[in-house]
Parts: C-alpha cells; structure tokens; sequence
C-alpha cells in the first residue's frame, strides 16, 4: 500500500467512525466544493441516475456543458495532445490504413482531436471528421474552423444519428456525461460504426453509479459504469473487443465514498465482423 493509500484509508477510518467529525468534514468539504476556487476535477455524491445527480449539483456555477461561456474551455487542447491520445493515435493509424475515411466523434468539443493529431498523423485526403456536439460547441467550432481548419475536413452536427454509416465512432472522454445509455446510440442505428474507438473512460470494477464533477467553469452529472456491463453491453451489439488498455494517469476519488473509487481510467477499440481481417488482441 503507498503512502497516499494509507492517507486516504486512516481518512476514512475517522470519516465512518467518527460520529461528528465526519459530518463536519463532509459538510465542510460541500461547501467548498459549491465554490468557484475548488480543485480542477472534483467530485461529489453518489447517485442512482442522472436526473438525481444534476439535480444536487450547487447552483453556484452553470450546469452541463450547452453554454456559449464555456464552449472554447478545451481550445488549448488543439494544439498538443495528451498521454491518453497515444492509444487513440495508434490505432487511427491502422484504421486509415485499413481503409477507413469517416470519423463521427462523438463528444468532441470544437474538434480538439482533429487539429491536435494531425501534427502526428497523416490523414487521408478524403478523410471526413464529424464531431457531434451541443448546440452552442457546434457554433463555436464552426466559427473556430473558419480561422483554423485549412484542410476542410472537419464538420460539425449536433444529431447523434449522423453516426449512422460511419467508419469509426470515437468518444474520447464524453461517454460518462451522457443522460442516457451509450449502447442506445448504437443501437438505434440502421448501419451500426465498423469500429468503436473509446478513450478516457472512467469504470469501476463493480458498481454502475453517477456523481456530480465541478469543472471549475460549471457543474455536470458524471457515469461511472462497471467494466464488464460496459464491455458486455458493446458486445452485445455486435462487435468484438480487438483491443483495450488502461490509463492510470487519471483517476476518480469521490471524498466520503472510498468504495467508489476508480483508480485508472480505460480504452477500447470494438470492430464489427467483417471490418477487419486480423485476430483480436485481447482475449476473448
């Protein structure tokens, strides 16, 4: 057990067995938690759904991500990319290779992803990028694209149902603010992705739950699901599980609720049948 382990464990030693210092040091940690000054990422709760979990996010900051304010808050991400996009990197790589020229990503933000890569890939010339958003990302991403997409790949849209024929869906750290079920997209589809490619995905080893994540510039319902009803549930749909890797340089802490703790975050890559000709990395 490292150092930090041990802190949090004694922490919740006096959390649950402490009848007054614990209420106090959760009521004082809501509080801090509905301000403007909390840490980057923090989290709060424990919900059954998403209806529950954004209806006890303070009022102090605005809710969801559908606001003009902050559509560009990911803008300095188009120029660098992150640890956890070298899995994604890798395996866009192979699937242009292997024929693939539609992305839908799902999630996107003002098309981070687009611009961030290309500094390391070399996309097909008739390479077409959809990112799907909120309303007001799609204005801005529009807008942003205008000055900065020389290439003209990129398009926006704000219905989920242009996925529908595409050779790739990417989520990149979008699945878990959804208010419904991922595999609903799929499934509502007539020609399902060939390829699902999923990154910065929070699952617990167990447990299906919701929290509450203040951003900073706002306040949001948060999915963790369990990895094997996650895996499952793609499966399910049609697709095998070709590849998939961890990412622990990111992790969920939810204060007051250690059996809710996700220590890495996950990756995914799902083909159909027939969308490939190699055998799947991972066991099935």
């Amino acid at each position: 057990m490292t150092l930090a382990e041990k802190l949090r464990s004694a922490r919740d030693r006096v959390v649950r067995h402490a009848p007054v210092v614990g209420p106090w040091l959760e009521g004082h940690y809501r509080r801090r938690f509905a301000t403007r000054t909390i840490d980057y990422n923090a989290y709060y709760g424990v919900y059954p759904d998403f209806a529950t979990a954004l209806a006890a996010a303070p009022m102090s900051l605005p809710k969801g991500f559908d606001h003009a304010e902050t559509a560009l808050i990911y803008a300095a991400r188009t120029r660098y990319v992150l640890a956890c996009d070298y899995p994604a990197m890798f395996w866009f790589r192979r699937l242009f290779e292997e024929g693939s020229r539609s992305l839908f990503d799902f999630g996107g933000s003002i098309g981070i992803k687009y611009y961030a890569f290309r500094a390391y890939l070399e996309y097909p010339a008739d390479l077409r990028w959809t990112v799907c958003e909120l309303p007001s990302i799609v204005a801005a991403g529009r807008e942003w694209a205008a000055e900065h997409d020389e290439h003209h790949q990129l398009a926006f849209t704000q219905n989920r149902s242009d996925a529908d024929g595409q050779d790739i869906l990417f989520a990149s750290g979008s699945i878990q603010y959804l208010d419904y079920p991922f595999r609903d997209l799929i499934a509502a589809l007539a020609r399902p992705p060939k390829h699902i490619l999923v990154t910065v995905l929070p699952l617990h080893r167990e447990r299906s739950f919701f929290t509450v994540q203040n951003m900073g510039t706002l306040f949001c319902a948060y999915h963790i699901q369990a990895q094997a009803e996650f895996v499952a549930q793609i499966k399910e749909l049609g697709y095998t599980l070709r590849d998939q890797w961890d990412q622990p340089d990111r992790q969920c802490e939810i204060p007051f609720h250690p059996e809710c703790r996700v220590d890495k975050y996950h990756g995914f890559l799902f083909s159909r049948a027939g969308a490939w000709d190699d055998q799947p990395i991972c066991p099935q």
